[in-house]
């Protein structure tokens, strides 16, 4: 587990995150996003964190056996793919440092509702890819 990520987690423990549903209610959750049909011409760094996020979901769900929305759900690779091209966008996570990227993403993912396994399997999978392939 990534220094980064594990830091996350005792944050998370401490602060008294409600439970999964309660998450799903936070209204960042909600906000609108465009439509992802749109997002390959209109918004291509969401496109491309969306593809690599899918791909890695299915790469992780083909090695480990299980069906592809059994590690995480379309509708949560949507959110953390479109969350994470805007703080790229804004700056706010440096795609050249490890930490900053994986504690991002990890935030993104437990924001989406995915559960600390979840959170590993992608982080481990994806990160390296993000950081090489979506671009400013």
């Amino acid at each position: 587990m990534s220094r980064a990520y594990a830091e996350h987690r005792e944050a998370k423990a401490t602060a008294g995150w409600g439970s999964r549903d309660e998450r799903h209610d936070d209204p960042e959750l909600q906000r609108r996003r465009p439509d992802p049909k749109t997002w390959k011409t209109d918004h291509p760094m969401a496109w491309d964190a969306l593809e690599i996020l899918r791909e890695s979901n299915e790469e992780l769900c083909e090695e480990l056996g299980l069906g592809t929305d059994t590690i995480v759900v379309s509708r949560q690779l949507k959110f953390v793919a479109w969350e994470f091209a805007q703080r790229v966008a804004d700056q706010s996570v440096n795609l050249t440092d490890v930490d900053s990227t994986e504690d991002c993403l990890g935030q993104l993912l437990t924001r989406a509702g995915c559960r600390p396994w979840q959170v590993e399997l992608i982080l481990n999978d994806a990160t390296a890819y993000l950081m090489d392939e979506v671009t400013q």
